[in-house]
């Protein structure tokens, strides 16, 4: 998965609305930038072992690599996939390209950080605060807070978890 992120100027510091997402897809090797294609390609073999790792995990799918592209820089990370129930999987197959990047691009513009939660099958919100030292950390939104943005809250479903938002 490629995410293209343009720094964005007016962040005032703020690293959670230090980017914008101009697009995020799926592509092939030959579709990337060359230098980021050559160290993925490099990788292939950490990433066969930490394959191999999870391998024995219930569940495990594989593993999907995430690259983030800038207009000067790439990083790239890596993500186990788990099997889901048939009704996540089918919710999965109708999500739309048009749809769920509009949906990030607002998040991100919004400074929302989603973090899961351990067990809880949601993700807690959160944005960056800086301190009285000028120092960033992640600071959870409350379940009011969650609402005000339009979201479904694990509370609202009798569930446990403040502040966490359902993810479907």
């Amino acid at each position: 998965m490629c995410y293209d992120l343009h720094y964005r100027p007016t962040c005032g510091g703020n690293p959670g609305l230090a980017f914008t997402l101009a697009d995020a897809a799926f592509r092939s090797s030959e579709e990337i930038q060359s230098n980021a294609a050559f160290v993925l390609q490099l990788a292939q073999s950490d990433l066969l072992s930490i394959r191999l790792s999870w391998q024995d995990e219930k569940d495990f799918v594989g593993l999907v690599v995430a690259l983030f592209i800038t207009e000067n820089d790439f990083n790239f990370c890596h993500y186990p996939i788990f099997r889901h129930s048939p009704a996540v999987d089918a919710g999965l197959t109708t999500l739309r390209h048009d749809v769920w990047l509009l949906e990030l691009q607002r998040n991100i513009d919004s400074g929302l950080i989603f973090r899961m939660g351990g067990d809880q099958p949601g993700a807690r919100l959160g944005r960056m605060k800086a301190n009285k030292s000028k120092m960033w950390s992640w600071a959870p939104l409350s379940n009011g807070e969650v609402t005000a943005i339009g979201l479904p809250t694990m509370t609202a479903f009798g569930l446990p978890g403040e502040g966490f938002a359902m993810m479907f």
